[in-house]
């Protein structure tokens, strides 16, 4: 035994994170850097938090050109609802422990907290080298949700892990842009392909486009690589349980829901309305570059000339280019970030990737 991990205090891993440039452009995470954590800012009179992780279905599958791939915790229901209800089964017995009186607020994700630090302190598994929270129980595919009370709370957890991951580099290896740090436990979400599809509204860079495959919304390889996946027994939550059309939807009958009012009922309560109708085609046309098929070419070649976005437009000269389709008359096109894409492929100019030893990978 080594004892437990002695991960850095939260806020100063956030501010240097942030100043390395590692969270890309989310700099609002750094509006609520002072306060990040306080449970008071939350809850009038909140006083402490309590963890909970929630298990959600993470098996590898054979992968199909014609098919995408939604990163699994985004494959049920909302999360960010699903996980809230669960907490108040949670409410009801501090309540039943600590009087009626007992004032909390359930929180997830969106919410300003340390929730992997706040999980860790409780027991809730170790920062694995892939940077997320992994449990014995739970494996790596779990997702983390608080109740913030206003009043002192014991936590029953056991002490925080010990580091379990050893020698194990496999979700460092498996990560198709690099995005982890030679040794792990941190995460450049300039060259994560999660940021990428879910965060990023614009054009997706073309080094990071080459990478994404058929991921329509998120990567988790370094996730579902993780070898304590197969030793997870918690039951997942009903409402994590993938729906079945996000479970490898047709590319080409994506396509069907450009309208942001067909988007919008198509993916319902559903984590990838995150990136809109525009982010998500986007990504959807990216993947049409591996079908190679008249079909997806076609597609292709329709949102280049005819789509009302630019970044739709960019990405099929793009993708067009990558099936070996005409891209010329995008040179034409009345919007420079179009006409760069095309010239830039016509030119061959090349993709090129920020070097791994910029100053993200300092501090």
């Amino acid at each position: 035994m080594s004892g437990p991990q002695k991960p850095p205090r939260p806020r100063l891993a956030l501010a240097k994170a942030l100043a390395r440039g590692d969270l890309a452009d989310q700099h609002y995470l750094g509006r609520s850097l002072a306060w990040r954590g306080d449970p008071s800012r939350l809850l009038r009179d909140g006083q402490s938090f309590v963890s909970q992780l929630f298990r959600y279905r993470c098996e590898e599958e054979e992968e199909n050109p014609e098919k995408g791939v939604i990163a699994r915790y985004a494959r049920g229901s909302d999360y960010h609802q699903q996980l809230k209800a669960a907490m108040f089964a949670l409410a009801e017995e501090l309540r039943a422990k600590h009087g009626k009186s007992l004032r909390l607020r359930a929180v997830t994700d969106s919410a300003p907290v340390h929730e992997r630090h706040l999980a860790w302190t409780q027991g809730g598994g170790w920062f694995g080298r892939q940077s997320s929270i992994i449990h014995p129980n739970y494996g790596a595919a779990s997702l983390i949700a608080e109740l913030v009370v206003d009043r002192p709370i014991e936590s029953s957890h056991v002490e925080p892990h010990e580091d379990r991951c050893g020698s194990c580099r496999a979700c460092v290896q498996v990560c198709p842009t690099q995005a982890i740090a030679a040794d792990g436990y941190r995460v450049d979400s300039r060259r994560c392909i999660s940021y990428w599809t879910i965060e990023h509204r614009g054009i997706i860079p073309r080094w990071i486009m080459e990478r994404m495959g058929q991921r329509i919304f998120g990567c988790d390889d370094c996730t579902v690589i993780c070898p304590w996946n197969s030793k997870a027994k918690a039951k997942v939550l009903p409402g994590l349980e993938p729906r079945s059309e996000n479970l490898a939807p047709n590319l080409l009958g994506l396509l069907e829901y450009r309208d942001p009012d067909a988007f919008a009922l198509r993916f319902a309560e559903s984590p990838v309305l995150r990136p809109g109708v525009v982010g998500f085609m986007r990504n959807v046309v990216v993947a049409l570059a591996s079908l190679e098929s008249e079909a997806s070419r076609s597609a292709c070649q329709r949102i280049m000339r005819d789509d009302n976005s630019p970044v739709l437009r960019a990405t099929a000269v793009w993708s067009l280019h990558r099936l070996g389709g005409d891209i010329d008359s995008a040179l034409l096109d009345d919007v420079p970030a179009v006409v760069q894409m095309a010239r830039e492929l016509l030119e061959g100019e090349a993709a090129s990737p920020p070097s791994p030893l910029d100053q993200s990978w300092i501090l």
